[in-house]
């Protein structure tokens, strides 16, 4: 693995303690995380692929099961999601160890070449068990007009109201080199989802430090100075987001796409100055022996990962939220509140 590869990347200490339960956490968020470890440690695979087969439709089990895991995210998404991968990795090492890879002394190795050993912790890989509820979910929610919204509310691990301050962009080597990773630091004016995220200032430590190849392409510099917290976050996307122009791999995946963010060869692109509401996922586990590296990036199958704001108007054009194509932010705002607590409430 190279720089080239982590470039843009957030980095996060290991866990120390499984479940990563820590003291500012609120009660059902802790309660969930002794839950899921119960179910991780003592629950085998196959009766959780069971008892998610048998469930109704939609009922009081699975309205609580969708309430503590939206929580769980909602709290704070990096955490949560080292702790599901923790799970993968720490269950039946002698059986899957072959087929992990980490990072010693800047080069790729497989875990059954290190001389660390890793305790077998866990039974069940709680990936699964996430997929298959919200898949459910999605599926059943009560309110057939509601379930994109619901989709765009469990696939996220975060939705923030951004304005675009600076870009830089890199060759992407995840396909080889053959087109480009946009990164883009933002100001966040406002949390939907993901109570906690890695502010640029006040833990910069999270953040890799671009060393490409050749001087990166940059638009503006918003390099930060304060030592304390600015509200501020990097994600990253490509300009094939919604598979169209030239980039594109794939065009027979249909997107309503807002033309405001094609460029002249259609290929989505952001600029300084540019405000949106952001929903975001967390790709790429790729982990060293001190921390787990994450890609945050524009989610695709939340909301088409983006929604434009002019003059406090939100755009929709694939109509998700309104029937209009556009709504007021504090409109929208509601709407989304509105339908969380619902989900945290078990409906």
């Amino acid at each position: 693995m190279t720089d080239e590869i982590r470039m843009f990347q957030t980095k996060y200490p290991y866990l120390s303690v499984l479940p990563p339960i820590t003291p500012s956490m609120p009660l059902p968020v802790k309660l969930g995380y002794v839950y899921l470890d119960s179910i991780a440690r003592y629950a085998h695979e196959d009766s959780i692929r069971s008892f998610l087969r048998s469930l109704s439709p939609w009922n009081d089990t699975v309205a609580k099961l969708c309430s503590g895991y939206y929580q769980l995210v909602d709290w704070d998404p990096g955490r949560f999601y080292q702790y599901i991968l923790e799970t993968a990795f720490r269950r039946h090492t002698d059986d899957t160890a072959a087929a992990l890879y980490t990072v010693v002394n800047g080069s790729d190795v497989r875990l059954d070449d290190t001389t660390e050993f890793v305790p077998s912790l866990y039974q069940t890989d709680l990936g699964e068990f996430e997929r298959k509820l919200t898949k459910h979910v999605e599926r059943f929610w009560p309110v057939p007009t509601e379930r994109q919204r619901v989709r765009a509310l469990l696939r996220s691990s975060q939705i923030l109201r951004v304005r675009v301050d600076s870009l830089d962009s890199t060759h992407n080597r995840f396909n080889g080199g053959e087109n480009f990773r946009y990164a883009a630091i933002c100001t966040v004016l406002d949390t939907l989802k993901g109570k906690v995220f890695p502010d640029l200032c006040s833990e910069s430590g999270r953040y890799v430090n671009p060393i490409p190849e050749q001087p990166s392409n940059h638009k503006e510099n918003a390099t930060p100075q304060s030592e304390g917290p600015c509200q501020k976050i990097r994600f990253v996307y490509t300009a094939d987001h919604w598979l169209t122009g030239k980039h594109s791999f794939d065009n027979s995946i249909p997107f309503t796409v807002d033309s405001a963010f094609l460029n002249a060869d259609q290929d989505f692109t952001l600029e300084p100055g540019d405000e949106a509401i952001v929903f975001l996922e967390y790709f790429s586990w790729r982990p060293d022996d001190a921390y787990d590296y994450w890609e945050i990036m524009l989610s695709r199958v939340a909301s088409q990962g983006i929604l434009r704001i002019e003059n406090d108007i939100v755009y929709d054009p694939a109509r998700i939220w309104t029937d209009t194509t556009k709504v007021p932010y504090a409109i929208f705002r509601t709407t989304v509140s509105e339908l969380r607590e619902r989900i945290v409430s078990g409906w």
